[in-house]
């Protein structure tokens, strides 16, 4: 009831009117064959306001006359589909004469006893498509298609929550309201149709209207569906169904542009490639050079010249499959080119990259032309649920896509993240996960992690022992679509963040982000060097400028992002959630220590948890705990848990040392122990955006030291919450001589550390 043919031509579609192409290269006859083929006992075409398709095969068994007219609300501009069927020609002109005014063409049709009925009643080609619009549009069309076969799926749910609830008295509220009539809908009971929506010969005759009884003609056909005994057969579309239209359909129209004008056209080179098809004469060298390099993949791929009988939506994803590894090797020349070539200043090396990354964005064009004509229907949806008012939308169904590049590493943000992942479970929210290191993957093949190939890995220039992983563009967009993500939260500005975002932006998703470091701050400690420093920041202040909403932990961190650009609107400054169960002085614990091989021997422990990196300024500590061996009577002892890149050298020079104890990274019960069993928490770094450990101790009742000039610090009082000493090691020295010296001031912040924190447990 609604497939289209090389006749077709869509002048909504913008790229359609871009390059004057038809959006469909099937004959009309070979869409007749597969459809009988594939069992349909009638068929007719639903060309974009042309019946020229139809009348090609009209004389064949079966066939009638139909097309999808292009219609208008003229009150609102708003462009709606329908399909008219089984007209004459005279009806056809008549048909497009009043096709600018849906009312006018609805009277006539209505008028000439024309079946017909609104093409995904949803889904406006001029993206425009209000509350009040679609209530007019039910008032006027007692037949709806239910199953269209290049709708997006998420949205087929919002359809069926919709007829559920339209009955025939709010079909009477909206007549009022609008001043219309109420057009043959049968007593609040609305008919249904199915159609594939084909451009491609893929799902034409998959996707069909069925009914049952005596049906001997067209007409007899189209009765059964007017009076509501339809059945809609089929499913609406993956994105791999939609990209593989937009593949095919500009792959024709393209290899035919080059045959007239015999240039090689590189789109066309890439799917000859994708699908296997033998090179022509002069091809372009990239996807030669790539042949020879993927040929294992591709040796499989058919090389038939049309569809067959047998073909289905498989085959689309298998020949997306085969574009993403294309894709994902153009993105991997452009990572490797760049990282090469900047660097070394290298122009020739830029350029080369350039042209490999501009490969991968052809090669990529028909999902992330699916991907975007998919956002644009989820977002119109969205709209209108936003501004109904006839009855409860339906019920929300939050799916979060969490994306870190510390997944896997031991950091606070990883903590975060997990401690993000526990509370959506807990409120029975939804949550994935994606990840790219196989060693981070290791283990974790259960809900809610997501595998996702990495095109290319780098460490970091100012912190060599943080590797990066660049996930599979494509295979970022296929799984926020797949898991029916509806937000992005992004917790790093790396290349998992950078993706994700550009794929949350083409699914039109909504995207926060978390400033857990000052990534400008930290190279500008670590680099050393100038010259990377400001194309790093305007990276940096690109990323958090593209997010809808930026959730900051201190005052100094806001500041941070409003020098960035990013608008003071768009910020929001709040404390980070701590569980009461997970930290909190009941888990105390002295025993702790002697389990853990310290022979605490009666000293007092000075704990320090965290990241053992440079910016985190353990030395300091060390330090400061060193000089109060001789002041201090018992001296006490330094507990440093956590792992990281500067471990082995801190362990080398304190080996000497009998007050320095590393227990490495600890999680769960010990480390709940740790901080609920210790004397005092130092903290040193001056970089951190907050130091979700100083919570933790906080949490827990255990006394911080914290340098007056750091983060934290804007948000605690000075001798009231916590200690903010001097930057440095005289300044901490006194800090721990105080904490440990003065019993009453020690338990007067311990009380008053933890009353602190309680609004975020």
């Amino acid at each position: 009831m609604h497939v289209h043919s090389r006749a077709s031509r869509d002048g909504e579609s913008w790229f359609t009117r871009y390059f004057d192409c038809p959006e469909s290269y099937v004959e009309p006859g070979l869409q007749y064959d597969l459809c009988r083929a594939r069992g349909m006992d009638f068929f007719t075409l639903t060309d974009h306001d042309t019946i020229d398709g139809c009348l090609a095969v009209a004389k064949l068994p079966g066939v009638f006359i139909s097309e999808e007219v292009t219609a208008v609300f003229p009150d609102e501009g708003c462009a709606i589909h329908v399909l008219a069927w089984n007209i004459t020609p005279d009806q056809h002109a008549a048909i497009q004469q009043r096709r600018r005014n849906v009312y006018q063409l609805v009277d006539y049709l209505c008028e000439q006893g024309i079946s017909h009925a609104a093409a995904h009643p949803l889904l406006s080609p001029s993206w425009n498509l209000t509350a009040d619009t679609l209530e007019k549009l039910l008032l006027l069309f007692p037949v709806l298609e239910r199953v269209n076969g290049l709708l997006d799926a998420r949205i087929r749910d919002d359809f069926e929550h919709l007829i559920q609830h339209v009955d025939a008295k709010l079909l009477r509220s909206w007549a009022q309201k609008h001043g219309l009539s109420i057009r043959g809908n049968l007593n609040g009971r609305t008919a249904f149709t199915a159609g594939s929506d084909d451009h491609t010969s893929q799902r034409a005759g998959r996707i069909y209207t069925e009914v049952s009884g005596s049906v001997q003609t067209p007409a007899d056909l189209l009765r059964e569906v007017m009076s509501g005994r339809g059945k809609a057969v089929g499913e609406h579309a993956s994105l791999e169904d939609m990209a593989g239209t937009i593949q095919q359909t500009s792959y024709e129209h393209l290899r035919r542009r080059g045959v007239e004008s015999k240039r090689p056209d590189l789109f066309v080179d890439l799917i000859d490639a994708i699908r296997g098809r033998p090179p022509g004469p002069h091809r372009f060298p990239a996807v030669h050079a790539f042949r020879a390099v993927t040929r294992h993949h591709l040796a499989n791929i058919e090389s038939g010249r049309g569809p067959s009988i047998d073909t289905h939506s498989a085959s689309d994803i298998q020949a997306i499959d085969r574009a993403q590894r294309m894709s994902d090797g153009f993105f991997a020349q452009a990572v490797q080119g760049l990282l090469t070539a900047f660097p070394a200043f290298d122009l020739y090396g830029m350029l080369n990259a350039w042209q490999a990354a501009v490969e991968a964005l052809i090669a990529a064009g028909p999902l992330v032309g699916a991907a975007d004509h998919f956002g644009r229907q989820e977002q119109q949806v969205r709209r209108i649920w936003a501004s109904w008012t006839a009855f409860d939308p339906i019920p929300a169904r939050e799916m979060t896509a969490l994306l870190s590049d510390s997944i896997g590493h031991q950091d606070g943000v990883s903590t975060w993240c997990h401690r993000f992942i526990a509370r959506s479970a807990r409120a029975g929210e939804g949550v994935v996960v994606p990840v790219v290191d196989r060693e981070a993957w290791d283990g974790q093949e259960a809900e809610p992690y997501r595998l996702l190939p990495a095109i290319a890995s780098y460490a970091v220039p100012f912190y060599s022992t943080f590797k990066l992983n660049v996930p599979s563009p494509m295979a970022m967009v296929r799984m926020l679509w797949r898991d029916r993500v509806t937000r992005v939260e992004i917790a790093t500005p790396g290349p998992m963040g950078l993706v994700g975002c550009l794929a949350a932006r083409l699914l039109r998703l909504p995207v926060n982000a978390t400033f857990h470091t000052d990534v400008v701050a930290l190279a500008e400690i670590l680099g050393g060097d100038p010259l990377p420093l400001a194309p790093l920041r305007r990276y940096v202040s690109w990323f958090y400028t593209q997010v809808d909403r930026v959730r900051v932990f201190t005052r100094p961190g806001r500041d941070a992002l409003l020098r960035l650009g990013v608008p003071n609107a768009r910020i929001d400054l709040a404390l980070p959630q701590i569980d009461p169960d997970d930290f909190s002085p009941a888990h105390h614990d002295p025993g702790i220590f002697e389990r853990l091989g310290i022979p605490r021997c009666g000293r007092p422990v000075v704990l320090s948890v965290g990241r053992l990196s440079r910016e985190k300024d353990l030395p300091t500590i060390i330090e400061a705990v060193r000089r109060l061996q001789t002041r201090l009577r018992p001296p006490p002892i330094l507990v440093i848990a956590g792992d990281g890149p500067e471990r082995p050298r801190l362990e080398a020079v304190t080996a000497s040392e009998d007050f320095v104890f590393f227990v490495g990274h600890q999680e769960g019960t010990i480390l709940r122990q740790l901080f609920a069993s210790a004397q005092v928490f130092a903290f040193a770094s001056r970089l951190d955006t907050l130091g979700l450990v100083n919570f933790e101790a906080l949490a827990s009742g255990l006394p911080l030291v914290v340098p007056r000039d750091s983060n934290i610090a804007s948000l605690l009082q000075h001798d009231r919450d916590a200690y903010c000493y001097p930057p440095g090691p005289n300044g901490l020295e006194e800090a721990l001589a105080t904490m440990l010296q003065d019993r009453e001031r020690s338990a007067r912040l311990s009380v008053a550390g933890r009353l602190f924190v309680a609004p975020c447990m």
